[in-house]
Parts: structure tokens; sequence; C-alpha cells
């Protein structure tokens, strides 16, 4: 944010500084097309022979340039001073503002992935705190089932059934052996809920650096390019009527607004700062030796048919979650639909200020301008607010996705002789992405990239790739490097052409 605000601040002061000098520039020129004027009618006398060479066109046509040049030099004085300055600064206002609530969000997203790990922790402890609980169990139990084998090898079982003391020492052995059976299931239960808080937690903090940290630069870049376009393409448009020799520099300015790419943008961001945004390794289990051995069958069915009824528990949450999630999405893509409506409107061009007969530079109404502030605002909290519940919500939907997959991955386990219904191949959906509806036209299929071409043009597979595996498999398997050896080049790019404007495949 402070590099996009001091950007703007810089074309801020570069336009303003511009437009002082083209206001001197104007009054200069029109103070020397008044002095020429006046001279030659002083001199009027002097000169009236003047009109007779075909020098005096020239003078006078450079007289009359003149005076069109300090025209269309005020005008620009009047676009720069004025019209870019004001929009330059609605769009730092607009950048600081989007920033602001983004942070929010993002440290709502930080609150939420410190109360997981806090979860994780506390399940961590119960955890420890059941198994040393087990272990003292254990221990006790079998010191009572050795003083009972000590007692057997001494007494008869004539004198091991009139004993009171083996009586008690068998009661003693039972109550042992109970206690470490209730403090075995305790451990087990606790061990099953630590798994799974791990896996919620490895799933939210991979789903934070893989998704939402795009997602969050996404929306905090969202429309800047397109209002620093729009600010800029005035300027374009002002230079362009004014004078075409100027066109090559101005070419190399529309190619660089052209080529703003809010993605490319990001991805240089990310890759710049790899090691802030790297993925951090998936938290690993912390087990203890008694981990490994298997439990009681009455345990086990207990912990089987919890595990089933909080499977089905899950499953209709997700169910509901993903709808809400659709929902959200659905109404986040109309918001971002009608917040790119009002950032693309074409209200830069200048050109009709330079025409012959030019229409003179106003500043627009100030109650329209208002309105449509307060417009823009209103649409942008709304699709705020939207994006911050598709964020929050779909961390949900993958912490509680993580935990159904490995409780039914589990089941699957220890019930290896139930049959299990065969599973039908499910088409993985595409990962929705913030600011897609910003890409203009269909994406490159060559030098572009494919995941966009692919969403685009609702492909699985594109076109190209399934004629060239076509043709290889009929006529290609029998020729001799036909993976090594590569085609002339001038073929190369004539196929692309085809391919890319002939739709030809």
């Amino acid at each position: 944010m402070e590099a996009q605000v001091a950007l703007v601040t810089e074309l801020q002061d570069f336009f303003r500084r511009r437009g002082e000098l083209e206001l001197d520039y104007s009054k200069n020129l029109d103070k020397l097309a008044k002095s020429l004027q006046l001279r030659h009618k002083e001199q009027k006398q002097k000169r009236e022979q003047w009109p007779l060479f075909s020098s005096y066109a020239c003078w006078q046509q450079l007289v009359t340039q003149t005076k069109n040049l300090s025209r269309d030099h005020a005008v620009l004085s009047e676009v720069y001073s004025t019209h870019l300055v004001n929009r330059l600064t609605q769009v730092m206002e607009d950048v600081q503002r989007i920033y602001k609530r983004c942070r929010e969000i993002g440290y709502e997203t930080h609150e939420e992935i410190l109360r997981v790990l806090h979860e994780l922790h506390t399940t961590m402890k119960t955890y420890h705190s059941y198994q040393a609980e087990l272990r003292q169990a254990e221990v006790k139990l079998r010191a009572a089932e050795a003083q009972r084998g000590k007692l057997e090898q001494t007494l008869s079982q004539d004198k091991l059934d009139r004993s009171k003391k083996y009586k008690l020492i068998e009661k003693e052995v039972v109550k042992r052996k109970n206690k470490y059976t209730d403090a075995k299931l305790k451990a087990l239960k606790a061990r099953n809920e630590y798994i799974l808080c791990l896996e919620a937690s490895n799933t939210t903090i991979h789903k934070y650096f893989v998704d939402d940290l795009s997602d969050l630069i996404d929306c905090m870049d969202f429309g800047f390019h397109n209002c620093v376009s729009r600010a800029l393409l005035m300027h374009v448009s002002a230079e362009e009527g004014r004078q075409k020799s100027v066109q090559s520099g101005l070419d190399a300015l529309s190619a660089c607004i052209n080529s703003l790419d809010s993605r490319l943008d990001k991805q240089r961001f990310l890759e710049f700062n790899h090691t802030a945004f790297m993925i951090p390794k998936k938290l690993e289990f912390q087990g203890q030796k008694t981990d490994d051995q298997s439990p009681e069958p009455e345990i086990q069915k207990v912990l089987h048919q919890e595990m089933e009824s909080r499977l089905n528990q899950l499953q209709q949450r997700l169910t509901t979650l993903r709808t809400e999630s659709e929902e959200v999405w659905k109404t986040l893509e109309t918001a971002e639909s009608t917040l790119l409506e009002m950032l693309n409107a074409k209200d830069y061009d200048c050109s009709g200020f330079f025409k012959e007969n030019p229409i003179p530079p106003t500043k627009p109404l100030e109650t329209v301008s208002i309105k449509q502030r307060a417009d823009r605002q209103e649409t942008e909290e709304f699709y705020l607010t939207k994006f911050r519940e598709y964020i929050l919500g779909s961390t949900r939907i993958a912490r509680l996705d993580a935990k159904q997959e490995y409780i039914r991955q589990s089941l699957l386990a220890d019930s290896p002789e139930a049959k299990s219904p065969p599973v039908k191949h499910v088409k993985t959906p595409r990962r929705k992405r913030i600011g897609r509806l910003q890409i203009s036209g269909q994406p490159k299929l060559f030098g572009g990239s494919l995941e966009e071409y692919l969403e685009a043009t609702n492909q699985e597979i594109p076109l190209i790739m399934k004629s060239c595996i076509r043709v290889i498999n009929l006529y290609g398997l029998h020729h001799q490097g036909i993976f090594r050896v590569s085609g002339f080049e001038r073929r190369k790019q004539r196929s692309t052409y085809k391919i890319m404007y002939l739709n030809v495949g």
C-alpha cells in the first residue's frame, strides 16, 4: 500500500508541475503570437508586399499554429492541474480505504488461525495428560496382578478359595482393571481429538498461505490498476489530440498502461518475498509409545460408533456450509461485476477538447460526483463484506473437510472387511479466484496463463492438446525423434497463427 500511495503521489506531483509548466508555456506562446501580430500591424506599410511571397503563408501559418498551440497547452494545463490531480487524489483515498478493510480481514484470519492453534495445543495437553493417567493405571494394575500371582504361587487352591486376603486382592485387580479400561478409553478419545485438530490446523495454515494470502493481495490491489490506467489514458488522449508527432512516445506509454497486470504484480511480489510467503511445513503428530497398542474390542466398538456419528454430523454441516459459500460467491461475483463497471467507466477521453470546434473542459457537477462516489463506496463496502464472508467460510469448509476425510479414511482402515461403496470420479472444481472478471477478452493460449485460458473457455484440456495427441497417435508413433526434434520456426509460427486466429485445430 505504501508503494502504491507513493507512486500515485509521485504521479500527482508530476501532473501538477506539468500543468503549471503547460500554463506558463501557453501564456508565453500567446504573448509571442500577439506581439507578432501587433508588430505586423504596426509595420503594415513596410510589409504590404509580403503577401506576394509564398514565405508569407509559412509565417502566417506559424503565427496561427502558435495561437492554436497556446490554446492547446492551456487546455492541457486545465486537464493536468484539475482533472488528473483530483482523480489521483481519489485513487489514493480508495487505495488506503481498501487496504484498511483488507487488513482488518487479514487480522480476523490471523485470529482464526491462532484460535485453531490454541485448540490444537489444548487437545495436545489433554492427550498427554490422559496418557500419563493411563500409564499410572497400567502400573497399578500390573502391581495388583503381580501381588495376586505371588499369592497364587504360595497357597494351594483350597486355601485360596478360603483366603480373605486373596479375595481382597482379586477385587483390587478387578477395580484396577476397570480403571485401566476407563483410562485407556479416555486416552484414545483424546488421541483422536488431537489428530483431528492437527489435521484441521494443517489444512487451515496451508489454505492461508496457498489461497487466502493470494486472495487478500488480489483484493487489496483490486481496481488500483484500473484507476491508474484511466488517469494515464486521459493524459494519453490529451497528448494525442494536441500533437500527433509525439505518437511514438505515447505509444510507449500506452504499451506500459496496457501491460498493467495485477496477477503478474502479485506473482512478482510473492517471488520477491518468497521467504515470508513460503508454505510452512506441516505440523507433525507428537505421539506416545502406547499409541501403537491396539485398543480392546469393546473400546474399539465404542470409538467406531462415535466416529461414525461424528462423520455424519460433519457431512451434514459441510453440505450446509458449501451451499452457503456458493450463494456468497454468486453474490460476490455480482458485486465484483458491478464494481468493475464503475471502475471501467470510459470518462478519460479528452480528444473533444482539441477538435476544430473544441468543447471547453468543464468540471463535473459536484452533486453528480458526490452521488457517484457514494454509490461506489456502498458497492465497495458490500463487496468487501461478501469477500470477508467467503474467505472465512471457505476456511471453515476446508477445516471441516479435512476432519471428515481423516475420519472416513480411519473408519475404512479399521474395518477392511466392510465393503465400501464404489467411489465415483468427482470432477475437481477449479478454485474460485478473486478479480478474475478483470481479465478482458479471451486469454492467450500461447504465451499466456493456461489456468485462465481453461477457465475462460470452460475446457478440461485445450483443443490443441487433443488434436496434437490424436495426430501423434495416428501418424507419429513410428517416426524416430518425434518428441526430440523441433519443427521449423516459420512452420510453427504459421501453425500458431492458424490455431489462435483462424480456429484451425
